[in-house]
């Protein structure tokens, strides 16, 4: 079928139309370039000291910045969070521009006393922005915070104080705990040590031991008094000890004393002061025989 002159002349122009539309961008007409708005941290991690006399505080730096072509401005809200504590972000809202695109961060973080030093806090800073009528989320950033380490103990007995007769063995029974944030090895010297030894006490060596965080134990420590004591010898022995935190390289260590009461050895019939008494007067009896003689 042949067609006429001016309907091919318009079968054109409806072809020609059709393609013009096709390549046409379809969001370039309503669309402006893309805004993006990112968030960046500094350090990328920081120590924080948890010890129980610290505040746990640390501060880090940040940046808060805009890619845009629009001359609307940007609204930007952000909030900061922390896995193992409490962040807070300032400025939290402010305005960027064509013209001032940058904003300037800072992130307190703190973490909690006695924090473990297995925990790995890291904190995050992200949020919104709005630019016209359109909302979309700011590239958040994060950093990580290291728990330093602490070290701390506590030794103690329930009896402290005990009484033994010559060469009697005694055990004391010494509670110790790891108040650190950390495992460590403890070490036990008694400072008088060798006084005691040369006054005739035995003492047993207390072997280093290894407690986890927050862990306790119960250590014996068996003491031997002298055989040789004097008549009516009625003392108090004090045993000073220290407890030294191996991993703080002997930095933290704690002082602790035992206390030994020799009673002393009773002979029936005897009495000191009667005794001198009696070897007084017989030293004046052979002084007069012989001064008679």
């Amino acid at each position: 079928m042949k067609l006429s002159p001016g309907l091919r002349t318009a079968f054109v122009l409806i072809m020609l139309i059709g393609t013009f539309f096709t390549f046409i961008p379809a969001e370039k007409a309503d669309a402006g370039p893309m805004t993006v708005v990112q968030t960046a941290i500094t350090p990328p991690s920081q120590t924080v000291d948890v010890d129980p006399a610290s505040e746990g505080l640390v501060m880090f730096s940040g940046t808060c910045e805009a890619t845009t072509y629009s001359p609307l401005p940007i609204n930007v809200m952000l909030q900061a969070s922390c896995d193992a504590g409490t962040a807070v972000v300032t400025p939290a809202s402010f305005v960027l521009t064509n013209t001032q695109s940058i904003a300037d961060l800072q992130i307190a973080v703190r973490i909690p006393p006695l924090t473990s030093n297995r925990v790995s806090p890291v904190v995050r800073v992200d949020g919104t922005f709005t630019q016209g009528g359109t909302t979309s989320q700011v590239g958040g950033s994060e950093a990580q915070v290291v728990v330093k380490k602490f070290f701390r103990l506590n030794i103690y007995s329930d009896k402290p104080y005990t009484e033994v007769t010559p060469g009697e063995q005694t055990v004391f029974n010494l509670k110790l705990l790891n108040l650190a944030n950390c495992d460590d090895t403890f070490i036990f010297e008694v400072s008088n040590q060798e006084k005691l030894v040369d006054q005739g006490w035995t003492l047993s060596p207390i072997p280093k031991t290894t407690l986890e965080e927050k862990g306790q134990r119960t250590i014996t420590f068996t003491v031997q008094s002298p055989q040789d004591w004097h008549v009516w010898q009625n003392k108090v022995w004090v045993i000073e000890m220290n407890v030294k935190s191996e991993t703080s390289q002997g930095t933290v260590k704690e002082p602790y004393s035992l206390y030994v009461r020799t009673k002393g050895v009773h002979i029936p019939g005897f009495d000191p002061i009667f005794s001198i008494v009696a070897l007084a007067f017989v030293a004046a009896m052979v002084q007069r025989k012989r001064i008679a003689e």
